[in-house]
């Protein structure tokens, strides 16, 4: 297995990690045997771990065993197609139900990320993660945030170098702006239109990347 031998850690975070970083690839089997040994753990922790990530589906049960769940275009059409829906209510609610202590989280954010938008990965997509997620907090429903979550951790399975253009990046540190600043004015509808605004761009981004660089996706007009 890829990367063998590596320092002893916890089997979950790092076959995750591998799994979103591309070290395990789509379809790749993964056997408990191997990750042990790749992890410096015994089977059964590897076991555990592996349970968790079908949870989270990033890997699948298959009569082949355990295998990383494939790519494919339908796929990550419809994690954007709830994700779209889940930011908007999210902004929404944030805008509603901010505290103080939540406007001064977002911009901490939003200026941290407006000082990296030009740096370089992995600093400027963390910043970037830091900003949504600080958002889904200040909507105070776990139950969203939990949801969103679980959408944030299929879409690395989907890299998009075209994401990272300087331009792309400038757009999306205005879109954080405009949302930080429909949030503290308690405007709604304002915040919901601007999440909807950036989500469906970054889905569109990634949908044309994938159809035209992926071997294994479909057309864009299948």
């Amino acid at each position: 297995m890829a990367g063998s031998g590596v320092a002893k850690g916890r089997p979950y975070e790092m076959i995750r990690q591998a799994i979103r970083t591309g070290v395990f690839q789509p379809s790749q089997q993964l056997t408990e045997t191997a990750l042990a040994e790749w992890c410096g753990v015994s089977r059964t922790p590897v076991r555990e771990a592996l349970s968790r990530l079908l949870q989270d589906g990033l890997v699948v049960r298959t009569e082949h065993g355990v295998m990383v769940r494939a790519r494919t275009l339908e796929e990550l059409y419809n994690i954007f197609e709830v994700r779209v829906v889940l930011e908007e209510k999210a902004a929404r609610a944030a805008a509603e139900r901010r505290t103080d202590r939540d406007l001064f989280i977002l911009r901490t954010a939003v200026e941290q990320y407006e000082r990296e938008v030009l740096a370089p990965d992995p600093a400027v997509v963390i910043s970037a993660m830091n900003f949504h997620h600080s958002v889904w907090r200040a909507a105070r429903n776990d139950t969203l945030f939990d949801l969103l979550m679980q959408l944030d951790m299929q879409i690395p399975r989907y890299p998009d170098k075209d994401l990272s253009s300087a331009e792309v990046r400038k757009r999306a540190s205005g879109y954080h702006r405009d949302l930080f600043d429909a949030i503290e004015a308690n405007d709604a509808e304002r915040a919901a239109a601007v999440a909807v605004a950036h989500v469906t761009e970054q889905r569109d981004i990634r949908l044309r990347s994938f159809s035209a660089h992926d071997d294994t996706a479909p057309s864009a007009d299948a």
